[in-house]
């Protein structure tokens, strides 16, 4: 695979972790329900972000969301759950990956202080 820079060596490649790369601290709905608190740190990204992953940190709370991107997560801490406009309902924890595809429609609950790698593809 070609690479978008001149770099053709071991500084090809980023280490993921949590406090490390760039903050981001993405926007929430106005009408979100509850305080919403979540911070990323994106260590690899692509112009016009059709991609872009890093870590993530979020405290407990509940967030509506609609996928209009792919996400592949790899959980470190905590637990999640994702809830569908059904109540269909998976939760996740440390050590859990998963996928979720564009068009998902529900709610993503932070039931207890989680973190977790991910790799976000538009």
């Amino acid at each position: 695979m070609k690479n978008d820079s001149s770099k053709k060596g071991i500084e090809c490649i980023t280490r993921m972790a949590t406090g490390v790369g760039r903050v981001v601290v993405p926007e929430v709905p106005a009408d979100t329900p509850q305080p919403w608190i979540e911070k990323e740190w994106r260590v690899a990204e692509r112009p016009a972000g059709r991609f872009y992953g890093g870590s993530w940190a979020g405290e407990v709370g509940r967030l509506p969301i609609e996928y209009t991107f792919d996400e592949f997560c790899f959980m470190l801490s905590g637990r999640v759950a994702l809830v569908d406009q059904g109540g269909g309902r998976v939760e996740f924890g440390a050590g859990d990956a998963f996928h979720v595809a564009k068009g998902f429609v529900g709610e993503w609950l932070t039931l207890e202080p989680a973190s977790k790698h991910f790799v976000i593809v538009e």
